[in-house]
């Protein structure tokens, strides 16, 4: 059991939806081209029941292909909680070619959570980062440990998710 699911890579056709027992799915399902059997891409967050028995959902915002974006408010306490959901192609793919409109609307909806208490992200963005810092040493440099990347090769995406990090101050 989790409280939150960000689920990359649905597959899902148009009004197709991902199904789980006691969670809410939203989904920001790829348009598909003509004569497709099968979806492609796609983002889905999944909250459980619970989670929306004590929260209200302020909004939903569905960014360009593969972004999605919730904000929600505990009916408790008033904290408000912004959840990013992303999926980016891998960059030989005809939809991972433009990673850098990716990674700027991506900031676009990271900003309408600038007055969230709590903001999460998560997904899969195919960003082979190598030996890149994804912090900034200045100012992260005492807190965040050196961390050793499993990446061995580093890919189109990488500067524009690296400098997306460090725009939106996210580790």
């Amino acid at each position: 059991y989790h409280d939150i699911y960000i689920f990359s890579e649905t597959h899902c056709l148009n009004n197709e939806t991902v199904q789980f027992d006691s969670y809410t799915i939203y989904q920001n399902n790829r348009i598909p081209h003509a004569n497709v059997t099968r979806g492609s891409g796609g983002i889905a967050i999944a909250i459980h029941r619970t989670i929306l028995e004590c929260h209200t959902i302020l909004s939903v915002f569905k960014g360009i292909d593969g972004q999605l974006a919730i904000k929600m408010k505990c009916n408790a306490s008033e904290i408000t909680i912004g959840i990013l959901g992303l999926y980016l192609s891998p960059d030989s793919y005809r939809y991972g070619q433009d990673s850098e409109d990716f990674f700027n609307q991506a900031s676009a909806l990271w900003q309408e959570f600038s007055d969230c208490d709590l903001t999460i992200g998560g997904g899969d963005v195919n960003a082979r980062t190598k030996d890149m810092v994804d912090y900034i040493p200045e100012i992260d440099g005492q807190i965040i440990p050196k961390r050793q990347n499993p990446d061995k090769n580093k890919n189109a995406h990488a500067n524009s998710f690296i400098t997306f990090l460090k725009d939106n101050r996210s580790i």
